[in-house]
C-alpha cells in the first residue's frame, strides 16, 4: 500500500478542494486531488504564480513527491476601462504552462517572417500512422460569450473551402486557459483525428497555408484581418528546455 501522510501546498495562492490530507491506496487505486487557484490582487494586469503541491508517503525513492502548479491571474476580462488590454501575451501563457519556448515578436503584420523558434511549414503529416493525432487548445483570448467561438479544422493540402471541424470551445470560456468543449461543462476542448497524408489546419477563415489567406492586413479592423502569415508553429519543449517528441504548438 502507498500511504500519503501529508498533502501540501508551498502558497496561499492555491486552495486544496478535495482529496488533500491523508489516505491509503492499495496497488491499482487512485485518487483525484482538487486544487483551486485563488490569487488575487488590486490594480492592473496580468501575473503568473506558481506553487508546489507536495505528497508525503513511505514511497521508497520519492517520500516527497513534488507537483508543480501555475496559476495565470488577470485582473479584467478584455479590457480594463482606461487602462487598456489586460490580456497576456502569447508569450506569457506558455510560461504559465512551463514550456520553455522563444516566442518571438509576432507582429509582422502577415508577413511570412520566422519569429524567435518559429517553425516555418504550411503543411504536416503524422509522425506515426498507427497513432492518432491529437489537438488541445491551451488559451482562448478572445470576446467573451460569444456564440460563433472559433472552430477548429483539419484539411486537405487541395482544398480551398471547408474542412472537418474537430472542435469548438465553450463561449463561456473566452478569456481562459484550457477552455472546456462546446456542450460540455467538464470535457476539455481536445479532439483526435487520421489523416492519410499531408494535412493543414484551419480556424474559421485563416489556413496554416498562408497561400490561402487574404493577403491584406488591418490591425485596425474588426474582426481583424489576419491575413498572410496567420498561423505560427513552435517546437514544444519542456520546463528544462527538451525537446518533447512530435508535440508542437
Amino acid at each position: 500500500n502507498l500511504s500519503v501522510t501529508e498533502t501540501v501546498l508551498s502558497s496561499g495562492d492555491f486552495t486544496i478542494e478535495s482529496g488533500g490530507g491523508a489516505f491509503t491506496l492499495s496497488p491499482g487505486q487512485s485518487r483525484d486531488i482538487t486544487v483551486r487557484f485563488v490569487y488575487n490582487r488590486t490594480g492592473n494586469g496580468n501575473e503568473i504564480r506558481n506553487a508546489t503541491l507536495t505528497l508525503r508517503s513511505n514511497d521508497a525513492d520519492e517520500p516527497n513527491k513534488q507537483i508543480q502548479l501555475a496559476g495565470l491571474w488577470q485582473s479584467h476580462s478584455e479590457d480594463a476601462p482606461g487602462a487598456g488590454t489586460q490580456e497576456p501575451s502569447l508569450q506569457r501563457i506558455l510560461d504559465t504552462f512551463g514550456f520553455r519556448v522563444n516566442v518571438g515578436n509576432v507582429n509582422t503584420n502577415g508577413d511570412v517572417i520566422r519569429v524567435g523558434e518559429e517553425v516555418l511549414s504550411p503543411l504536416w503529416t503524422r509522425a506515426d500512422n498507427s497513432r492518432p493525432i491529437g489537438a488541445r487548445m491551451l488559451a482562448a483570448y478572445h470576446q467573451q460569450n460569444i456564440n460563433t467561438a472559433s472552430q477548429l479544422r483539419w484539411v486537405s493540402p487541395s482544398a480551398t473551402t471547408g474542412g472537418t471541424v474537430l472542435f469548438k470551445h465553450l463561449a463561456s470560456d473566452g478569456q481562459t486557459l484550457l477552455p472546456r468543449i462546446d456542450g460540455s461543462s467538464t470535457n476539455p476542448s481536445y479532439a483526435e483525428f487520421s489523416p492519410s497524408g499531408d494535412f493543414g489546419l484551419r480556424v474559421d477563415s485563416h489556413w496554416s497555408d498562408p497561400a490561402k489567406n487574404d493577403p491584406s492586413f488591418s490591425s485596425g479592423a474588426f474582426p481583424i484581418s489576419d491575413g498572410g502569415h496567420a498561423f505560427r508553429w513552435y517546437l514544444a519543449k519542456d520546463r528544462d528546455g527538451n525537446i518533447i517528441p512530435d508535440t508542437y504548438i
